[in-house]
């Protein structure tokens, strides 16, 4: 399932509307419906549940009920799949979108001058690097104005008791760590305890299989 957050989550919530309207399943109660389109937006099955109507002190029960109705599921993947084609969303643009932050750099960001120092240049970026920046802010403030300024004094001397303007800008990336373990699950990189315990047990029901056959080709060539 792809958990929808930001102006995407927006976006969803102006296709729930249509799309719901459209495709309004006549199995299910007002409430069931109302929950189906709340449980696409943030994949929350309790607050989906209380914002649909049903009981805060009963909402997580309810909700787990609910999900396990089969016509429900179908519900829910139905309108996912309608708000999917709606917003363009598919696995390979998410993958993609994912990786522009997996593998983003800050050297994409800056130039290092002649004596080593990094300065922040972002005239050259592209919309895919532009993708993986989670925060620009510009700090702009006075510095080194101390002295009060009077008429008789010239520009020069006015600009020095002025102080001079300083402009500063800092940039944050969004998690790379966290997007490249996304995509590593998606590939298959990385197991939980249970899928590991599982593929062990898997050789062992293979290697097992095997020196059975072997053992069983031998006693009948024995026997031969």
């Amino acid at each position: 399932m792809i958990q929808l957050k930001g102006k995407t989550k927006e976006k969803a919530q102006k296709a729930v509307a249509i799309v719901s309207d459209e495709s309004a399943s006549p199995t299910l109660t007002d409430k069931q419906q109302r929950f189906v389109e709340e449980y696409v937006v943030d994949l929350n099955a309790t607050q989906s549940a209380i914002r649909a109507g049903y009981s805060p002190d009963t909402a997580a029960e309810q909700a787990c009920r609910m999900l396990t109705k089969v016509n429900i599921r179908k519900a829910v993947e139905s309108l996912q799949r309608e708000i999917s084609n709606r917003l363009g969303l598919t696995a390979e643009r998410v993958l993609t979108e994912m990786s522009y932050l997996g593998f983003s750099n800050m050297k994409d960001y800056m130039r290092i001058d002649n004596d080593g120092y990094p300065h922040l240049d972002f005239s050259g970026i592209t919309r895919e690097q532009a993708a993986a920046l989670s925060e620009v802010t510009v700090y702009e403030y006075n510095e080194g104005g101390s002295r009060k300024v009077s008429e008789e004094q010239d520009e020069e001397e006015a600009a020095e008791s002025e102080g001079r303007e300083v402009k500063r800008v800092k940039f944050k990336l969004h998690d790379k760590r966290a997007a490249l373990v996304d995509l590593g699950r998606h590939m298959g990189l990385f197991k939980t305890a249970s899928e590991s315990e599982a593929s062990v047990n898997a050789d062992r029901d293979i290697v097992r299989g095997l020196a059975m056959l072997f053992l069983q080709k031998k006693a009948n060539a024995i026997e031969v």
